[in-house]
């Protein structure tokens, strides 16, 4: 039911690319703007053409099934690592906690590199771990080839490698990596990955500016993002139980240090409290979904320490209850809840891509705002940054002195291409009036959606 609920724009824009990659053979970077990491477009382009469906909405919900596959890898992968530190019936619990939360449970759905990035890292993790007795180079290796992988998803994946290589130096847990010369066979997993990836954008002249859309513009971008305060609160209050279980964790960790003497359980809660510490910046729900399992677990701990004296029967009443009450609080603040589902239903975007494919030529080019609309899956966009929200627009006027909103709409550009315009009513107020007199000159708004076709 679930695969029913709204698209994001996040969404639109991943499966947007993926076609661009699959149908038209671009390259991101090089003949269109992307900052996230190449790998999950390759991916679903490579799924995209093994399934043999054409351009329909029948994509988007495959890409949604495929997602809600790897959560429940995610859950298996949480499960094993949660089994190096509790008993199974306080392992089952960790995954009560990880699904009741609505970060899961809202994007587990979408389309969306997060997901393969947490099945990365939890893989890494136990490798990681195995390896504390091992020491084996292939080991190593494979776990710097999978830290390669989710860095080429996203970058900002960075936040959880960083922190834990961090803490495991300044609490003298080098052996872990560094024994029988690990850190070198970790290094060069991990470089290999980017390495291929360089020398690949190299043969199309677009290495450079594959690095810089990588690094350069993610950092920059962050400033350019509208700081939401008010949203953040508001995850809290939805997830009250959650966080103040892991504020109970936090002050064992902490001031009661004694609880965690299990040494698997303490790498990852200083490496996960100082990759947290570093996210702190613009308010996502997907920078603390890859932290997500891992502080499950954690809040998993709690409860453990709490609860590890009652008798048997006890016990098995306790898990129950616990997990009847984790269940209702998701119900109640989810897409589990049926209420939820069917407010929010996505039958108005896949009619809407079906209109556009109606009224368009496959080779029609479209110009999009940011919007939740989506039609422009399928069809050639106008610009390089083909995208344009209110921050995107500062980072790159920033970057290049260039209004890309005066450059899209120029008498000149709309003559030369004739492009079909998506323009959302609320994103109206970030146009400026002379342009919008320019748009009302040469186009006409559809009567039902928002979409302006060139006056004939």
């Amino acid at each position: 039911m679930g695969a029913n609920r709204k698209f994001t724009q996040d969404e639109f824009q991943h499966t947007h690319i993926t076609w661009c990659i699959k149908e038209k053979a671009m390259l991101p970077y090089i003949d269109f703007f992307e900052h996230h990491g190449p790998l999950y477009y390759y991916l679903n382009a490579a799924l995209w053409k093994a399934s043999s469906i054409q351009d329909t909405n029948e994509i988007l919900f495959l890409f949604r099934y495929s997602n809600i596959f790897l959560g429940f890898i995610i859950c298996i992968l949480t499960y094993l690592l949660s089994r190096k530190i509790f008993s199974i019936s306080w392992a089952l619990i960790a995954i009560v906690l990880l699904t009741s939360h609505s970060i899961f449970q809202n994007l587990i759905i979408e389309i969306r590199p997060d997901s393969l990035i947490i099945v990365f890292w939890i893989f890494s993790l136990l490798l990681l771990f195995k390896n504390m007795n091992t020491h084996s180079r292939f080991l190593s290796l494979l776990i710097g080839l999978l830290w390669g992988l989710l860095n080429a998803c996203m970058i900002k994946t960075m936040f959880l490698i960083i922190p834990l290589l961090i803490y495991l130096s300044f609490t003298k847990q080098t052996n872990i990596i560094t024994s029988n010369k690990n850190a070198f066979f970790i290094f060069t997993g991990w470089l290999s990955v980017w390495i291929i990836f360089i020398i690949y954008f190299f043969i199309h002249d677009g290495s450079i500016i594959f690095l810089k859309s990588q690094f350069f513009w993610n950092i920059l971008i962050t400033f350019f993002t509208p700081k939401e305060s008010i949203v953040f609160i508001n995850f809290l209050k939805n997830n009250y139980v959650f966080f103040s279980l892991l504020l109970i964790c936090l002050y064992e960790y902490l001031i009661i240090k004694t609880t965690y003497k299990n040494k698997i359980h303490r790498i990852l809660l200083g490496g996960t409290i100082l990759g947290l510490i570093s996210v702190i910046g613009p308010f996502y729900e997907q920078h603390w979904f890859m932290f997500l399992p891992i502080l499950s677990i954690f809040c998993t701990n709690v409860l453990n320490t709490q609860f590890a004296t009652i008798n048997l029967i006890s016990k098995k009443i306790f898990f129950i209850l616990i997990t009847l009450f984790f269940i209702r609080d998701a119900c109640s603040n989810s897409v589990i809840n049926l209420n939820n589902i069917l407010s929010v239903s996505n039958k108005k975007q896949v009619d809407f891509l079906q209109f556009i494919q109606d009224k368009t030529n496959p080779n029609q080019i479209l110009l999009y705002f940011w919007g939740d609309l989506g039609g422009y899956i399928f069809r050639p966009h106008l610009n390089y940054y083909w995208w344009m929200d209110n921050h995107m627009q500062k980072t790159v006027y920033y970057l290049e002195k260039k209004d890309i909103l005066k450059h899209c709409l120029s008498e000149k550009n709309l003559k030369k291409y004739q492009p079909v315009i998506i323009l959302e009513d609320e994103e109206l107020k970030n146009i400026p009036k002379d342009l919008i007199l320019i748009i009302n000159k040469y186009y006409k708004r559809n009567n039902i959606y928002p979409v302006y076709f060139l006056n004939h």
